[in-house]
C-alpha cells in the first residue's frame, strides 16, 4: 500500500498521518480494532496534548474543505456538536453578570449538551473508573472539546483569509492507478 499511495507528505508538520489516512481510505476499507494499541510519549502531559489537538484541528479544515467530507471513525457529528457546545458554554459564562442570574441557564445547558454528546464515553468511564475519576475525566474532556472547537474556528478563519492555507493539501482524491 505504501508503494501504491506514496510516502507521507513531509510538508505537513502536524497532520501527515491525517492526510495519509485520508488517502488510504480512498482505496481501502479501514477497520478500528482494540487488538493493536500504541502510546505516544508526550500524550500524558496536558499542555502538549492540547497543543497537538489544536494544531490537528486547525489543519483538518483545509483537508475537509477540499475533500467536501469529514473523516470516518472518531470524528462523528456528536463529537463535533459536543466540542462546539463546550466552547459556547465557556463563552457564555459571563452572561449572568450581564443579564442576571437566570442567564446562568445558558452555559449550564450548553455544558449539559456537551456532556450529552459524549454520553457513551462518560458512561464507560463511570463504569470502569468510578465517579471520582469521572469528574477528573469530565474536566479534561471539557478542555479537549474547547480546544478542538477553538482550533476549528481558527482554522476556518485562516482558510477564509489565506489562499496558501486553503492549498495545504495537494491531491485529496487518488486517481485510478
Amino acid at each position: 500500500m505504501f508503494a501504491e499511495l506514496g510516502p507521507f507528505d513531509p510538508t505537513l508538520r502536524h497532520t501527515e498521518e491525517v492526510d495519509y489516512g485520508y488517502r488510504l481510505s480512498q482505496r481501502y476499507q479501514l477497520r478500528l480494532t482494540s487488538a493493536v494499541r500504541g502510546r505516544h510519549d508526550h500524550d500524558h502531559k496536558l499542555v502538549p496534548l492540547l497543543r497537538k489537538l489544536f494544531h490537528r484541528g486547525r489543519m483538518r479544515v483545509p483537508l475537509y474543505a477540499q475533500a467536501r467530507r469529514f473523516a470516518k471513525g472518531f470524528e462523528t457529528a456528536n463529537r463535533a456538536y459536543g466540542s462546539v457546545a463546550a466552547l459556547l458554554a465557556l463563552v457564555t459564562v459571563p452572561l449572568p453578570v450581564l443579564f442576571g442570574p437566570l442567564a446562568a441557564v445558558v452555559p449550564a445547558l450548553l455544558l449539559a449538551a456537551s456532556v450529552g454528546c459524549d454520553a457513551g464515553m462518560y458512561r464507560f468511564v463511570l463504569r470502569w473508573r468510578g465517579p471520582v475519576f469521572l469528574l477528573y475525566f469530565g474536566v479534561l474532556q471539557f478542555a479537549v472539546n474547547v480546544t478542538i472547537a477553538a482550533s476549528v474556528a481558527v482554522g476556518v478563519a485562516q482558510w477564509v483569509v489565506s489562499r496558501r492555507f486553503r492549498g495545504t493539501y495537494g491531491v485529496t482524491e487518488l486517481s485510478a492507478a
